[in-house]
């Protein structure tokens, strides 16, 4: 579960699809009882879209569980805040290029990054001020963190998770600092009054 964390707040929903038909409602049952059992009281489990039970057969092209997963997709793709909305379709793009950002470990960039990636956009480059409104939408769905404010416009981060991680790193009690030297040298550096 520890491993499923850090990829699970990037994902809006995961799917958990059985392959077994033979026994199909026992098995249902029990492992999808055990998969709510393992995420139980756990945040990640708001990630899980389980309540359809959706065994398929990989082996039946014509699986009736099929219609029940497009029926769950569509279901949930509507709950989306951005369900509806004309959205450019130049955005696209810059969203999959954030995305392999992420999955190679980069996980804030500049506004002169976000620049140099639009001039290599495949669709057409963005304006700026068409920049900057993918960037306060990115950031009002919660995707990206941006403010566009004086001193704040030059970065964006690309993993909102990885700003709340670095707070995390540097804003703790002392407590949590012992027998880790160099977090404890920092902690008494970080300490010290001018």
């Amino acid at each position: 579960m520890r491993y499923l964390n850090s990829t699970l707040n990037r994902i809006d929903h995961l799917y958990t699809v059985s392959q077994f038909q033979s026994e199909v409602e026992t098995r249902r049952e029990r492992l999808f009882g055990d998969v709510k059992r393992m995420f139980h009281g756990s945040a990640l489990m708001s990630h899980l879209v389980i309540e359809d039970n959706i065994f398929v057969n990989a082996k039946n092209k014509n699986d009736p569980e099929m219609t029940k997963i497009k029926t769950s997709i569509i279901r949930e793709s509507k709950l989306q805040p951005t369900w509806g909305q004309n959205l450019p379709k130049c955005f696209i793009p810059l969203e999959l290029e954030f995305e392999t950002l992420i999955r190679k470990g980069i996980n804030v960039i500049t506004i002169e990054d976000l620049r140099n990636i639009n001039t290599h956009h495949p669709i057409r480059p963005l304006t700026d001020a068409e920049l900057k409104v993918f960037l306060k939408f990115q950031h009002a769905i919660g995707k990206i963190l941006y403010f566009d404010e004086p001193g704040l416009d030059t970065h964006i981060t690309l993993l909102p998770t990885y700003l709340i991680d670095a707070f995390k790193s540097i804003i703790t009690d002392k407590r949590f600092c012992k027998g880790e030297k160099q977090r404890e040298d920092l902690w008494n550096l970080m300490s010290q009054k001018e």
